[in-house]
C-alpha cells in the first residue's frame, strides 16, 4: 500500500476517506473541535482534511475540517467514482495543469517549526515524471518554501531550504 499522500497537481488519483490531512501538532493557536466524517474524521489540530467525496465529475472539493475552507478546481482536476480506496470517490488531477487551490492564506497552512503529519492514499497512473502534491511556493517563486511531491524514481519527497528533507521508498504504479 502506498500510504503517502495526495495530490494538488499530478497525474494520480486520490482516496475518498482521509485523503489529505495536514496536522499542526505544536501550536496551540490551531486547536480546533473535533469534526465528525463517516470517511475520515479532523481532530482537534486538523487544519485541513479533504476526503474527495463527491459525485463523478464533480468540481466541488470539500474541506472537513472545523475550517471549510474552500477550493477552486483547475483545468479538468475533479471528482471521479472510477477508482477509490474508501467511500466510493477520489479526486483525480490528469497533469500538470490540473489541481486544486485553496481559499485563504498561505499561512493558513504554515506548519512552523513544530512536528507535523500529512496524511492519506495516493494511486499513481503513471512513471517516470514528477507529481507535485503539495505546493506552499507562491507563484513564480522558489527556494525555501516547502513542497511535498512524487519524483521521477517514484519515491516520495518533503522539499524544503532548497533540498529534499525527506525521502521515501518508491511508490507503484495503480496501488493505493
Amino acid at each position: 500500500n502506498n500510504a503517502w499522500l495526495n495530490t494538488f497537481s499530478s497525474s494520480a488519483t486520490i482516496a475518498s476517506g482521509g485523503t489529505l490531512t495536514v496536522t499542526h501538532r505544536s501550536d496551540t493557536s490551531y486547536k480546533r473541535r473535533p469534526f465528525a466524517n463517516i470517511d475520515a474524521v479532523a481532530g482537534d489540530n486538523t487544519v485541513l482534511l479533504l476526503n474527495f467525496d463527491g459525485s463523478n465529475g464533480s468540481t466541488t472539493f470539500t474541506d472537513s475540517s472545523f475550517y471549510n475552507r474552500t477550493f477552486t478546481a483547475n483545468g479538468s482536476a475533479q471528482i471521479s467514482t472510477a477508482q477509490s480506496q474508501f467511500g466510493g470517490a477520489s479526486g483525480l488531477f490528469t497533469g500538470g495543469s490540473n489541481y486544486i487551490t485553496p481559499s485563504g492564506s498561505i499561512s493558513d497552512y504554515a506548519f512552523g517549526t513544530g512536528a507535523f503529519t500529512i496524511a492519506g492514499w495516493l494511486r499513481l497512473n503513471s512513471t517516470g515524471q514528477q507529481h507535485i502534491l503539495l505546493d506552499w511556493r507562491p507563484v513564480g517563486s522558489n527556494g525555501a518554501y516547502p513542497n511535498f511531491y512524487i519524483n521521477t524514481d517514484n519515491t516520495p519527497r518533503f522539499y524544503v531550504n532548497t533540498a529534499d528533507q525527506i525521502i521515501g521508498s518508491a511508490l507503484s504504479v495503480n496501488t493505493w
